[in-house]
C-alpha cells in the first residue's frame, strides 16, 4: 500500500514537471486570440506604445501584465497558465478523491493542448471548479458564505473568459433548478 502512495506522488510530480516543462520549449503559439491578450498585457505593463482598440477581453491582459512585471517574457505567462491547470487538478482532486479521476484528468488531451499557451480558459476553468466545489460545500452546510464564494467565482470565470459566461447559465440553471428564491438572490448578488 505504501509503495503504491509513493508510486502515485512520483507519478503526479512528473506529470507536474512536464507541464512545467512544456512552455519553456514550445515556439508556436496556434490561438489566433493570444496576440490580443499579450498585447492588452504588455500595453498595460508599459511595453506597448501604440493604443489597443476594442478587444474582447482586457481582464485577462489586465492580470497577465502583473506578471510581465516580474519576469517580462512570453516563457513566464506560459508557465503560469500551466500552473492554473495544475491548481484546477488539486480542486478536482478535493472534490472527487480518487487516483483514477486525478489521472484521467491528466491525460486528457485538453491539458496537454492548453498548457504550453497564454489562454483564459485554464484560470476560467480553475475558478469553475472552485465554484462548484464550493457550491458542493453549501449543500452540505447550507452555509450563506460558500454560496456567496461561489458566486463570485463564478463571475470572476465569467470575467476572464467570455465563453464561460454561457456555461455559467446553464451551470446556475442546473444548481437553482430547486432551490428557494432567496438562495439565487445571494448567488446572483455576488456573481455580479
Amino acid at each position: 500500500m505504501k509503495n503504491n502512495k509513493w508510486l502515485f506522488i512520483i507519478l503526479g510530480l512528473i506529470i507536474i514537471i512536464f507541464l512545467i516543462i512544456i512552455p519553456v520549449f514550445t515556439k508556436k503559439v496556434f490561438f489566433a486570440d493570444t496576440g490580443d491578450y499579450l498585447g492588452v498585457a504588455r500595453y498595460f505593463h508599459g511595453d506597448l506604445r501604440s493604443v489597443i482598440r476594442n478587444t474582447h477581453n482586457w481582464d485577462f491582459g489586465l492580470f497577465l501584465s502583473f506578471f510581465l512585471g516580474i519576469w517580462n517574457s512570453v516563457i513566464f505567462l506560459r508557465i503560469i497558465n500551466a500552473i492554473w491547470i495544475i491548481a484546477t487538478s488539486l480542486i478536482l482532486y478535493k472534490l472527487y478523491p480518487s487516483k483514477k479521476m486525478l489521472l484521467l484528468w491528466f491525460l486528457s488531451p485538453i491539458v496537454w493542448y492548453m498548457a504550453p499557451y497564454v489562454h483564459p480558459l485554464p484560470m476560467s476553468t480553475f475558478f469553475l471548479t472552485t465554484s462548484y466545489y464550493f457550491l458542493k460545500k453549501y449543500d452540505i452546510n447550507k452555509s450563506i458564505i460558500n454560496l456567496l464564494f461561489s458566486g463570485f467565482l463564478l463571475g470572476l470565470s465569467a470575467l476572464v473568459w467570455d465563453g464561460m459566461l454561457i456555461l455559467s447559465v446553464f451551470f446556475i440553471i442546473s444548481f437553482f433548478f430547486n432551490k428557494k428564491l432567496q438562495e439565487g438572490i445571494y448567488f446572483f448578488l455576488s456573481f455580479f
